[in-house]
């Protein structure tokens, strides 16, 4: 696995984590009236939020651009996730299609990068 396919990796995480957050964060601000309370006496809530859109953006765009460069995808996987990135989700689409295209990674290691033993 590559550098960028280690970023890319990590971004599809980062962007699908930033995303939920910030739903849930809007959530708890519209439905719980004490949290509404605690976030107005503050600027720390308008911070995270803006955290969280950075990370969400700048994870996103590392998802898209490696689509974009990608030339072990199929060309029709590749325009299927482009389509469902364009709409800010299929993260896990593109984890899946680099899982089935990028089986050499392990090269016979376990997940923890140990090579069994057969004793």
């Amino acid at each position: 696995m590559t550098t960028w396919d280690r970023a890319a990796w990590i971004g599809s995480w980062l962007a699908s984590a930033a995303g939920w957050s910030i739903i849930g964060l809007f959530g708890l601000y519209v439905i719980w009236n004490d949290f509404r309370v605690f976030i107005n006496r503050g600027h720390g809530f308008a911070w995270l939020i803006a955290a969280l859109v950075l990370i969400l953006l700048t994870a996103h765009f590392v998802v898209m651009r490696h689509t974009h460069r990608a030339e072990h995808f199929p060309q029709e996987e590749r325009a299927r996730l482009k389509r469902r990135l364009a709409f800010g989700h299929g993260h896990g689409h593109w984890r899946r299609l680099m899982r089935q295209s990028q089986r050499h990674w392990f090269k016979g290691r376990s997940h923890s990068g140990e090579r069994p033993r057969y004793d």
